[in-house]
């Protein structure tokens, strides 16, 4: 790195402060954010897409890369994380942890859990779409655009298990799979004092996923705490699979929950055409009188009241009651097509999901604890649902029934109340759909509803019988099957079978949104099981403890961290103030070594130097910014520091002992100090796979891009090159 140079790309100026910067280890690609937007900025600063913040007052706390550069994570302040899509920004998937997150990783397991002798056999193995019918598209039955693809499973890797470590404010970490299923938690408070206040500061894993490494700052030092699993190394073919079944699963139940809520959409203009013909008639009637009336008007063809007889020939009118029957038969048909389509077909697949993941949990020999008896109460739950999906069917179908036979006398009777001919087809009314008529005329007034934050109730006309189904609390009105079923005669008679497990049970009060939340939850619980396992297996197994010299601004502490895979080393550099850094080396045994490059003796031409910000290049460099504190404004510096430098200086260290202290400038070659003009830097982010970095301002809304490595051969053509700014 001595003998390159590097060189200016772009300077921008722009109107926002920018708080995060990350790019991209395989794509001229950088993430920044604003607050709570994400900008996604090609090398020379063209934007490919930006992403709005999902509420207002949310800050973004940490980006992530995930390893095939195929997601972006980004975690907020109030524990939201958001996976998206690199290419076009959709969000693939959400988790909600209890509090803000303080630093994210992506981590690969080194050993591919598919081998590459297998590689070709994996749709065979994994890819369950060949025995279940598609989902069908909702956007044609909806009113609201839906997801045209609800399959997350290509942003899986099909051969490498991959983990999301995430570090939380209140000092604990979560490890989730692909970054979807939780599989570990770790609380680092029961280490320290109640008083003492922690912040993870870093993070890293090994590639074998046998030891994480966590940075943690406190009051008055920083700590490197080594934890050790060979629970999760173990199991790591057995997550991937589970990982797996946990995308087919959670794909389908996004589905039903979109599903349902397209029935709902269609439901409530059902709701709203009632509500503007028949809700201020029904306000304006005695309770109870509703249903008498109407039940007299059928006995007797005339209106008891006048109000009726009004509400019939003026209000109504026999235009609004064709409008009303019209808008109502077809919400009522888009509802029967979303229950005998995609409801039906995605409680299918997802009682097929739940199957398959059943079985596995019965092989103990390779999936252990990690999976428990409540995948056997989804699998149940899942029946349920299906069973509610055919209960809402025959409801929808014997409410439509009814509507028909309702609005047909009705017509009729505005018809005859205005003198006129009644056609001798709608005149024409069976004894059967008199019965019919009779029973759903004898509840139009059953219900009172009770208005939010209200004394009064509202009256309503009681017509509807599915809307029921989408609410979060018990039918009012079972549906009541009266036709012989030699099924339900044959339960009745025999007790042992209608209690046996292996049949599904059927509630006939629980509505069918109960009955998915109740699947949804039961899912959750199944999948949240591998963590329990997983969590028991870490082991805090070394400490490593570097007091704070200068705890007046314990802001300024910044760690970066890199794991040598080939070496099975972890390195670790803690900025503990702006005149010193530390360097850590440990091992996969736990051997420490250490020291400290303090900044004692000033350069000749540069006084009063301070330390800004430090990350790892790549393996091999350090990246260092500079900058002076005294009479050199608009002006920083930049080094790439050799790590085997700082190892060959690093000495063994234990708890307690005294760590080596160097002056920095007595083992840094000034020729790798870079003067940067133009740009008071405070921060950086730098990528050695893409040999770039960027200089922030103290200001946040200054930015430099710098390609690196630039062959000295080059510097005519580096003297020579462009760096005006240009206009974002």
């Amino acid at each position: 790195m001595s003998h390159t140079e590097i060189k200016q790309i772009t300077s921008r100026n722009v109107s926002y402060q920018i708080e995060l910067m990350e790019w991209s280890k395989k794509m001229d690609l950088i993430a920044i954010s604003t607050k709570g937007d994400v900008i996604i900025h090609r090398f020379k600063w063209q934007k490919v897409w930006s992403y709005q913040a999902p509420s207002e007052n949310l800050k973004a706390r940490s980006i992530a890369w995930r390893n095939d550069e195929k997601m972006i994570a980004v975690g907020y302040n109030n524990g939201l994380i958001v996976l998206l899509d690199i290419e076009n920004k959709e969000e693939v998937y959400t988790l909600n942890m209890e509090c803000s997150v303080s630093c994210m990783l992506w981590t690969n397991c080194s050993n591919p859990i598919i081998t590459h002798e297998e590689s070709d056999s994996i749709p065979s193995q994994f890819d369950q779409s060949k025995f279940l019918p598609p989902l069908p598209s909702l956007n044609s039955m909806s009113s609201t655009t839906k997801k045209n693809d609800y399959n997350t499973l290509k942003f899986y890797s099909n051969d490498t298990l991959n983990l999301l470590v995430i570090g939380l404010e209140n000092a604990k970490l979560n490890l989730s799979i692909f970054g979807m299923i939780t599989c570990a938690n770790i609380d680092l408070k029961p280490l320290f004092n109640e008083e003492e206040s922690i912040e993870i500061k870093d993070l890293i894993m090994s590639n074998d996923l046998k030891q994480i490494f966590v940075v943690v700052r406190t009051n008055n030092s920083t700590q490197v705490l080594i934890y050790q699993n060979s629970v999760l190394s173990k199991y790591s073919v057995s997550l991937f699979k589970i990982a797996l079944q946990h995308g087919y699963v959670k794909n389908t139940l996004s589905y039903i929950k979109d599903t349902i809520q397209s029935i709902t959409e269609a439901w409530e203009t059902v709701l709203l055409e009632m509500d503007n013909k028949l809700i201020k008639f029904a306000d304006s009637q005695p309770p109870g009188t509703i249903s008498s009336d109407f039940l007299e008007l059928l006995m007797f063809g005339y209106p008891p009241t006048t109000a009726l007889h009004q509400f019939l020939t003026k209000d109504l009118t026999e235009k609004g009651l064709k409008k009303l029957a019209n808008s109502i038969e077809l919400s009522y048909s888009t509802i029967q097509k979303l229950v005998v389509k995609p409801l039906t077909v995605s409680g299918i697949n997802i009682l097929y999901h739940l199957n398959v993941l059943k079985g596995m949990s019965k092989n103990k020999c390779f999936y252990g604890d990690l999976l428990d008896e409540s995948i056997d109460e989804a699998v149940s739950y899942a029946g349920s649902l299906l069973i509610k999906a055919k209960e809402l069917q025959q409801t929808i179908e014997t409410s439509m029934r009814d509507y028909k036979i309702f609005f047909r006398w009705l017509y009729a009777v505005i018809v005859r109340l205005m003198d006129e001919t009644v056609p001798d087809d709608i005149a024409a009314v069976r004894q059967q759909e008199i019965n019919y008529l009779a029973e759903f005329l004898r509840h139009l007034d059953d219900i009172n509803e009770k208005i939010e934050n209200e004394d009064s109730c509202k009256r309503k006309f009681n017509l509807e019988r599915v809307g029921q189904y989408i609410e979060d609390k018990n039918l009012v009105f079972p549906f009541v099957d009266d036709c012989p079923n030699s099924w339900k005669q044959l339960l009745e008679a025999n007790e042992c079978l209608k209690n046996c497990p292996n049949l599904f049970p059927h509630d006939k009060n629980l509505s069918l949104l109960q009955q998915f939340n109740k699947l949804s939850n039961k899912i959750n619980q199944a999948f949240s099981h591998p963590q329990t396992t997983i969590s028991k297996g870490f082991e805090l197994c070394k400490t490593i403890i570097n007091p704070l010299t200068n705890i007046e601004n314990l802001d300024l502490v910044h760690a970066t961290s890199i794991y040598l895979e080939n070496e099975k080393i972890a390195l670790f550099v803690i900025l503990d103030n702006n005149k010193e850094f530390t360097f850590i080396e440990t091992d996969e045994f736990n051997c420490v070594k250490t020291v400290k490059l303090r900044l004692c003796t000033p350069l000749k031409e540069i006084h009063e130097i301070i330390y800004q910000h430090l990350q790892f290049y790549n393996e091999s460099t350090l990246s260092i910014l500079l900058s002076s504190s005294s009479s050199m404004k608009n002006t920083c510096f930049f080094m790439q520091f050799p790590i085997m430098k700082l190892r060959e200086l690093a000495m063994p260290y234990s708890n307690g002992g005294h760590m080596r202290v160097l002056d920095a400038f007595e083992v840094i070659d000034e020729t790798l100090i870079k003067q940067i003009d133009g740009i008071d830097g405070i921060k950086i982010a730098v990528s050695g796979p893409r040999k770039v970095c960027s200089i922030l301002s103290q200001s946040k809304k200054s930015i430099k891009i710098y390609e690196m490595e630039i062959d000295e051969e080059d510097e005519e053509l580096l003297e020579s090159s462009n760096n005006a700014t240009l206009e974002y």
